[in-house]
């Protein structure tokens, strides 16, 4: 699981980073979704080691991301 969210980060990072170098915002959509999958992960760890209240806020916002994502998407 750290691995995974490590990866992910670094995922979130670059495309934030490349989004922000070429003044290009057409990569939000594919950074929300990673940005939400970052948090789906870190919601699992946290549900994992019994933090409950951490771990339902963090899937609350790694829903909210992954809908606005989508919406984003499909509009």
């Amino acid at each position: 699981m750290k691995l995974l969210k490590i990866i992910l980060c670094i995922i979130v990072f670059a495309i934030a980073g490349y989004s922000l170098w070429t003044d290009e915002f057409g990569t939000i959509p594919i950074l929300l979704l990673f940005l939400g999958l970052t948090t789906l992960v870190s919601g699992i760890t946290e549900y994992q080691e019994k933090h409950k209240l951490n771990a339902y806020l963090s899937f609350l916002s790694a829903g909210f991301c992954i809908f606005v994502c989508v919406y984003i998407f499909f509009s």
